[in-house]
């Protein structure tokens, strides 16, 4: 099948985004010919497209715009109106997916192109939806954050006994923990925005005797049979183990479970050795794990949900409908257009503070060379100074005891020549 993935953004190491490229490999593995569509390009997931043969274009595109589309799938409102209404795109088969009904992007769009599916990530994010939207309720089925295939294949070895944090709104009471953990001798890492900025690999994951954190990565540790604390900026119902592993999935591992905060002293103790989960405990999470969250079963679920409902019908919507909607998309775009030249110059200017960072440590080094050299010369300029000063002071107790013998010698003359004097009687 041809399928487009079409989102609002593709840049940031965030939810939404990971989320669409995790889709388009494992529907490109399943044999699809897939595309990733988005509003603006980015250089972040280029590589990762290519290496699977996934074209990454902006909406657009003429190529994209004229091809007839078995299935696109979309994430975010604004994305539809933008297919829909601005671009003229043309699909047998809509999918509209929701990873939060906290985010007003989230929300679902009015039908200017029927949508046969609609995907929430949680129980309890169906249940806003079909509260909230009823008119879709009927549409709408969960498909929760899935584990790609990698994580199956690649299991934990030894770990390093060094700790692991995954957020992008850390709260203070993990910065604290891992203060705490550090002045006792573990190490402590910490991914997401404004620490390390890099996707969460098998390879990342599996170096970590533990891990706390929520959401997408709290399904990547079970699949690794990592052990993992669940707790964020909602607080969280801690380790995740039988007891508590399906009402912490129905919210989607976000914590909001068991809405619990603790001071970084008490989660110090909450994750002391002995009260990590044991192997046939990690052993039962990865069973869950593996019935429910498989990314390659819930996708093809998704796609034959989707052979058994009816083909979406040309757009109904009237031509002034449709240029409301469009004109709706350029608000947007203009909002977004903005921010993007503001994260473009925002980058530039962080890049150019780096540089001048690292001209300044060059300096400093080069300066502390020469510092050094400088001390090293003085050093040996005082052990000469010190030497001479020696071999001054040798010289003049020399001279002085040459001296003294000439005076001792002379001394001894006169007396001699004295003692004859008299001896002869022999006056001056």
């Amino acid at each position: 099948m041809q399928i487009l993935i079409a989102t609002s953004r593709f840049q940031d190491l965030a939810g939404s985004e990971i989320t669409v490229l995790e889709y388009a490999i494992e529907l490109s593995l399943q044999g699809n010919v897939v595309s990733i569509a988005c509003f603006f390009e980015s250089e972040r997931y280029k590589d990762e497209c290519i290496k699977h043969g996934i074209k990454l274009a902006t909406f657009d595109d003429s190529a994209l715009i004229y091809t007839s589309w078995d299935v696109i799938w979309i994430f975010h409102q604004p994305t539809f109106y933008a297919l829909f209404s601005k671009w003229n795109y043309s699909t047998q088969y809509t999918v509209f997916s929701s990873l939060s009904h906290f985010e007003p992007l989230e929300t679902p769009p009015i039908e200017i192109c029927p949508l046969n599916i609609i995907t929430t990530n949680s129980e309890e994010n169906l249940s806003y939806f079909n509260e909230n939207y009823p008119d879709y309720s009927s549409k709408a089925i969960v498909l929760p954050n899935s584990i790609p295939r990698d994580f199956w294949v690649n299991q934990r070895s030894a770990n390093s006994g060094k700790v692991l944090i995954v957020s992008n709104h850390i709260p203070s009471e993990l910065l604290e923990l891992k203060d705490i953990l550090e002045s006792q001798g573990t190490i402590v890492d910490i991914y997401g925005t404004g620490y390390i900025e890099d996707r969460i690999t098998p390879q990342v994951l599996s170096n970590y005797k533990l891990c706390i954190s929520i959401g997408k990565t709290v399904q990547y540790c079970l699949a690794l049979k990592v052990p993992v604390f669940c707790y964020d900026h909602f607080g969280g119902p801690g380790w995740i183990t039988e007891e508590n592993i399906i009402t912490a999935a129905d919210k989607n591992f976000s914590g909001r479970c068991s809405p619990s905060t603790y001071t970084a002293e008490e989660l110090s103790k909450k994750i002391e050795d002995e009260l990590i989960p044991s192997v046939a405990e990690l052993e039962q999470n990865f069973q869950f794990a593996k019935d429910k969250f498989s990314l390659d079963k819930n996708l093809s679920g998704v796609l034959d949900a989707l052979s058994r409902s009816v083909i979406s019908l040309s757009h109904t919507t009237t031509a002034t409908e449709k240029k409301i909607f469009s004109r709706i998309v350029d608000v947007f775009l203009r909002d977004s257009r903005r921010q993007h030249e503001l994260s473009l110059a925002y980058q530039k200017e962080s890049q150019r503070r780096e540089k001048a960072e690292l001209q300044l440590c060059e300096y400093k080094y080069a300066w502390e060379a020469e510092s050094a050299k400088r001390f090293s010369v003085e050093d040996e300029l005082l052990k000469i100074a010190s030497a001479l000063e020696i071999e001054r002071k040798e010289h003049v107790e020399a001279m002085q005891q040459l001296i003294y013998a000439k005076k001792s010698k002379l001394l001894k003359s006169y007396y001699f020549i004295k003692s004859l004097a008299k001896k002869f009687n022999i006056k001056k």
